[in-house]
């Protein structure tokens, strides 16, 4: 059975946050066994919440998952070291999407097949892309290890694609590295949470997170926005920008700062947002 009192975190924990793989290597973890496998998800979770034979509590999800996520996370101190090698400078989407890449490389062979673009200019356009991708990924993974690590309570997601990187206060939050538009005229600094709404319903507001659908009304679209500028500075203030994360996470996890609540409607149902935006 689940611990009672913490029940809604640990269905939300295994529905959202894990895979069905996980699942059963947390039963090992608990030393379960008679659980059959060939059950659905759905079916395997309705098992665990009801057998009585044990007890899945909130300390076994959290000593669980926080033993696991340094895995999917890979070495931070090796992508900290990259950051700070200099190895990645340059680094940019050349106005190239993450969702257009494809169409954008073929735009620049064009351009080189004309005559418009050096051979050399097109490799090191695709250089640069290159390294962005790198750079966006360990730069995710050393923000969501700064986060998770900032205190003991927090409960870390485990899948690839899963709808909230970590559960802080019974909240789950997809951690989001963004940056302050230029199409955006508010002041984030002054108006932080005007400029909160502003990145939920430019960004996340119609992406389609089908998975996201299926959460409770106040968990799946939560966001924790996290904004450096400009970028360069992660390889200039790596230490101070990880230590001013941890800094404000621990804030959220003893409640001494409250995110920002608000409501929006979503595929015809009213959803509620809990936001908090960090900027060093």
């Amino acid at each position: 059975m689940f611990e009672n009192e913490n029940k809604d975190i640990i269905d939300y924990f295994l529905r959202f946050m894990v895979n069905k793989q996980h699942i059963f290597e947390l039963l090992e973890f608990k030393e379960v066994t008679g659980i059959s496998k060939s059950q659905t998800i759905n079916d395997l979770i309705y098992t665990l919440k009801t057998d009585t034979n044990f007890s899945i509590t909130r300390s076994d999800i959290i000593e669980f998952s926080r033993n696991k996520f340094r895995h999917h996370l890979y070495d931070i101190d090796n992508q900290k070291e990259l950051i700070l090698s200099g190895k990645l400078r340059g680094h940019s989407w050349h106005k190239a999407a993450p969702s257009r890449l494809h169409l954008t490389f073929q735009k620049w062979v064009r351009e080189f097949l004309v005559g418009n673009l050096e051979f050399n200019k097109y490799f090191e356009k695709v250089n640069n892309v290159g390294r962005q991708e790198i750079y966006m990924l360990t730069v995710a993974n050393i923000t969501e290890y700064t986060i998770t690590t900032a205190a003991d309570e927090i409960i870390p997601n485990l899948k690839r694609f899963g709808i909230s990187d970590v559960l802080i206060n019974n909240l789950g939050y997809y951690v989001k590295n963004t940056h302050n538009p230029k199409t955006c005229n508010i002041d984030f600094n002054k108006n932080p949470e005007d400029a909160q709404e502003w990145l939920f319903d430019s960004g996340d507001l119609q992406r389609d997170l089908k998975t996201a659908a299926q959460a409770p009304l106040h968990m799946g679209y939560n966001r924790i926005y996290v904004i450096i500028e400009p970028v360069d500075r992660w390889e200039k203030e790596l230490d101070f920008i990880c230590d001013y994360i941890q800094k404000s996470i621990i804030k959220i996890e003893n409640n001494s700062k409250k995110p920002h609540i608000f409501k929006r409607n979503k595929d015809s149902r009213e959803i509620q947002i809990h936001t908090h935006l960090i900027m060093p």
